[in-house]
């Protein structure tokens, strides 16, 4: 189930910017190339940080979600609440990989 993968291969980190940009929180990959840069919301001074960091482990929930739905997908023992969160997961990783 898992696919080849377009985006930058993980890990990824997240950095502060610099000092002049206080507000900005980086997402880079492990050579220190830049995947991201989010910004502060004018809501919300953590919310750059919470971003970066979802941002920055979104590789890693991807694949730990594939490798699930592959150990669950052919278990006749799945209720219906399973069922429904495995059709969710589905949806989600085909929108994450740009399929839908």
């Amino acid at each position: 189930m898992t696919q080849e993968n377009n985006y930058t291969p993980a890990p990824w980190y997240t950095t502060n910017s610099s000092c002049s940009q206080p507000t900005r929180t980086t997402v880079i990959d492990d050579k220190g190339l830049q995947v991201c840069d989010c910004a502060l919301s004018i809501y919300n001074e953590g919310q750059a940080e919470s971003n970066a960091n979802l941002i920055a482990n979104a590789p890693e929930l991807l694949e730990a979600l594939e490798v699930m739905l592959e150990e669950y997908q052919d278990d006749d023992n799945c209720n219906t609440s399973m069922l429904l969160a495995m059709s969710n997961a589905t949806k989600v990783i085909a929108r994450a990989r740009g399929i839908s």
